[in-house]
């Protein structure tokens, strides 16, 4: 769901729910201000982690995010591209949409997708 700039997103979705209420309301109700009673918790990017044994590939069809190698040395290659990227740990990479990836491990590693 995309919000609007500037307002976040429980803000907005409270406003839609009050939206809602407000039809079935009489007229004369007005509610001039939102103000939540507590902070509502955004959703956590999901991550996922994985163990490759020395040799071991992991092909990401549809890649989003960012892969990071967590521990060893991972080696990554776009399908179809000649671009080649070498991770050590603590290093990052955005992932090109669209575009199938090959995560190649170059001994026992540790990968973390986001």
């Amino acid at each position: 769901m995309r919000t609007s700039v500037g307002r976040p997103l429980y803000e907005k979705l409270l406003l839609r729910e009050m939206t809602k209420s407000s039809r079935k309301r009489p007229s004369s109700v007005m509610i001039s201000s939102v103000t939540p009673l507590a902070p509502v918790a955004t959703p956590a990017v999901v991550a996922r982690t994985r163990v490759l044994a020395q040799g071991e590939t992991l092909w990401m069809k549809a890649p989003a995010g960012v892969v990071t190698c967590v521990h060893g040395t991972l080696w990554l290659t776009y399908d179809g591209q000649q671009r080649d990227i070498i991770l050590e740990p603590g290093e990052t990479h955005a992932c090109i949409a669209g575009t199938a990836l090959a995560v190649h491990a170059l001994g026992r590693a540790q990968v973390t997708v986001r």
